[in-house]
């Protein structure tokens, strides 16, 4: 009998125990939402730490790897939190292209207004650049264990199959766009948020910092002057006045381009010339994995290199040629900015391929004989060592895309 009450009470308090991880869930979903700022920093110091001290002794490349991941997919799990936070907050307003922004809004940078505009308007938009970023996040561990388990044939099979989903991934996301560049990131990141509206206190003390900011000596021809109620200081007024007030004007002035509606600062591919630029960015590292994979045993075979190389120059260029020859008018500062960065991710090719075994990792190797052994640089030479197996081991630890 005694067993049987026990029994009917466990089974009694199921619901309860099922009903406390939901529960928990949620609490830790408002705690993020309104800790935002200190869960970054903790973040932050996490992912600082993964880059420093890799962990790449022996067996424990694995281990390591999963600690990146996981701590990045969390983050991208805080950011749809956050993301969907700050869209219910905001008021749904139906925008068209052609809706010119408030002047809070004016003011963001263009790639978080840009980005802003599809992530709250372009569902799949969003699903497709959170699927590619999931893939980005564990590309690395993936082809980790697809090497431990298959060996280096199995290795770049996955990594062709990853690279040949991401360019799907991508296609896809220049047609939802109406075939307008690709941007880095795809999403607007977590320390990019809108501007929150300034309270009394805020405004108070932000004055009161400025003021103490702009107080001068006590012998200075214009001093400042300290309210004796208040003992707020008020700063004094200008000298010649000329370059500090064009200074404040200026910096109150919204541009032509902040005026544009979102969809406007970065117009769609409108040249064949624009398209074939943007399809071989999209297609480069897939074509280059390829390449690596039909000439695996040779690792210092100049082909594939030469050839991924070629494309991203070639598209590159292309570009450029493009921008040059519509001017301003056609493209704002995030084409440049999206031109510029693909001109320095070509940097990177010095850490791939026979770029790297021919020439990157000697010189690696002799610096870091240099600072064996020396006090204050071993550590650091300990940190190149593992970098330098990392680098020519796996693919995607060089991987810009």
């Amino acid at each position: 009998m005694e067993t049987l009450k026990r029994a009917t009470a466990h089974i009694q308090s199921l619901p309860a125990a099922f009903s406390a991880p939901p529960r928990l869930l949620h609490q830790y979903r408002d705690f993020v939402k309104t800790n935002a700022h200190s869960v970054s920093q903790f973040e932050s110091a996490l992912r600082s730490l993964t880059y420093v001290v890799p962990g790449r002794f022996g067996d424990s490349e694995i281990a390591s790897e999963s600690m990146y991941t996981l701590i990045h997919l969390i983050s991208l799990y805080h950011d749809t939190l956050l993301t969907r936070s700050l869209r219910t907050s905001l008021p749904k307003v139906k925008l068209s292209a052609n809706t010119i922004p408030s002047p809070s809004t004016a003011r963001q940078p263009p790639h978080t207004r840009y980005t802003l505009h599809h992530a709250h308007h372009t569902p799949l938009y969003t699903r497709l650049a959170r699927s590619l970023q999931v893939l980005q996040y564990t590309e690395l561990l993936l082809e980790m264990l697809a090497k431990r388990r298959g060996g280096n044939r199995t290795r770049w099979r996955a990594v062709v199959l990853i690279e040949a989903v991401k360019a799907f991934i991508r296609l896809w996301i220049l047609q939802a766009t109406a075939r307008r560049p690709l941007t880095t990131p795809l999403l607007p990141g977590r320390d990019e948020p809108g501007p929150l509206p300034e309270s009394e206190e805020e405004k108070l003390e932000r004055l009161e910092r400025e003021a103490e900011g702009l107080r001068l000596d006590e012998g200075g021809t214009n001093s400042s002057w300290k309210m004796p109620r208040t003992k707020l200081v008020l700063p004094p007024l200008p000298g010649s006045g000329k370059n500090d007030i064009t200074s404040y004007l200026l910096s109150a002035v919204l541009t032509p381009e902040d005026l544009k509606p979102a969809l406007t600062l970065l117009p769609p591919l409108g040249t064949s010339t624009a398209v074939a630029a943007e399809l071989l960015y999209i297609l480069r590292p897939l074509v280059y994995a390829a390449a690596m994979y039909r000439y695996r045993d040779r690792r210092a075979d100049w082909r594939p290199w030469l050839l991924g190389l070629s494309m991203e120059v070639a598209s590159w260029h292309l570009g450029k040629a493009e921008r040059d020859r519509v001017g301003a008018r056609g493209y704002g500062s995030l084409d440049r900015a999206e031109g510029g960065r693909r001109g320095w991710e070509m940097g990177w090719w010095a850490l791939r391929g026979a770029g790297y075994e021919t020439f990157t990792r000697p010189w690696l190797k002799s610096i870091e004989g240099k600072m064996r052994g020396k006090l204050g640089l071993d550590l650091l030479s300990g940190i190149v060592s593992e970098y330098d197996y990392l680098w020519g081991e796996y693919y995607f630890s060089t991987s810009s895309m």
